[in-house]
Order: C-alpha cells, then structure tokens, then sequence
C-alpha cells in the first residue's frame, strides 16, 4: 500500500536503468475523478523518494492524449524531477522528456 492506495503493478529491479516502476490502468471513465487524481499524486511522489522510478499508467488509445495531460500537470503539482512518466496506449509507451520540456517521446 502507498498512502492507502494499492497500485495495479509495483516492481522492484536489480542494478540497471529503473530501480523501481509502477503502473496503474485506468478505463475511459476512470480518468477524470478524484480517486485518480488522489494515487496519481501518491504513485508518483513515492517513486520520486526512489532514486530512478518508473511510472506508467495504462489506457485505451483514444484516451491517451488525456492521460499525458494529466500526467504533465502531475509532475508540474507534486514537483517531480527524477522519476520518469510513461503513459501506455494499448499500442506504444510515451515518455514524457525531462523538465522543463513537455514533449512525448514514442519509447
């Protein structure tokens, strides 16, 4: 549990690019409510404590745009500076590109 909230996905890796990642999926509607927003915020400011965190959140493609959004701003909200955000749309992984910059990278 991560300040009450149990994420989809928590790994933990050995020497190597990503120390920790975590991944949450999210349906159509799941996206735009409090809750969201609420584990978004916590996933992400525990992975910040990490020294090289991963999150990623899953959606459909047609949601994608929207979920990069939310996570753009998330980073912006919680001050997060190390931790990379992924956003997978049923198809590709996109990485949003380190501070200040607000360009999505295709992984």
């Amino acid at each position: 549990m991560i300040n009450g909230f149990r994420p989809d996905v928590y790994a933990t890796l050995p020497e190597g690019a990503v120390s920790t990642i975590i991944a949450e999926a999210k349906t159509d509607g799941d996206l735009d409510n409090s809750h969201t927003d609420q584990q978004l915020s916590a996933f992400i400011r525990h992975l910040e404590q990490k020294e090289d965190g991963c999150f990623i959140l899953a959606v459909s493609g047609r949601r994608a745009n929207h979920a990069k959004t939310l996570l753009r701003f998330a980073r912006l909200i919680n001050n997060i500076a190390s931790t990379k955000l992924v956003v997978f749309d049923s198809c590709d992984f996109w990485q949003l590109d380190a501070l200040p910059s607000t360009i999505w990278r295709l992984l």
